[in-house]
């Protein structure tokens, strides 16, 4: 399965993650991310979110220091995601997907953010 995200919904989480992280420790995360992904594009690393999701969080409890810590980015980045677009994702639900390697229900996700996304 190859899914393809809208560009407005990837814009979107890039201004809501440096909100919550700060430009500077995104910068880093991100770094840490492709280095353990052993990865060198941010279209490669989102190739492996959409493909293979449990990729992404094992690298992310890497990088931000443990499983919390991917449970705290996700929730925040749901939460702040629902107050800046009003769009409701369910960070349980996020989670799931990334635990569990379910890149259909990662598919679902995005394409209900795409379709919102460009409504608001």
């Amino acid at each position: 399965m190859v899914v393809k995200v809208n560009e407005v919904v990837l814009s979107s989480f890039q201004k809501i993650l440096e909100e919550l992280l700060g430009k500077t420790t995104l910068t880093v995360t991100c770094f840490h991310l492709k280095k353990t992904l052993n990865v060198q594009s941010d279209e490669e690393v989102l190739d492996i979110l959409l493909n293979e999701p449990r990729r992404i969080y094992d690298a992310l409890s890497i990088a931000l220091g443990g499983e919390g810590g991917v449970e705290v980015l996700i929730k925040l980045t749901c939460l702040r995601l629902y107050k800046v677009k009003g769009i409701y994702v369910p960070y349980l639900t996020v989670l799931k997907a990334l635990k569990e390697n379910d890149g259909e229900l990662l598919d679902t996700i995005f394409t209900s953010i795409s379709r919102h996304t460009r409504s608001v």
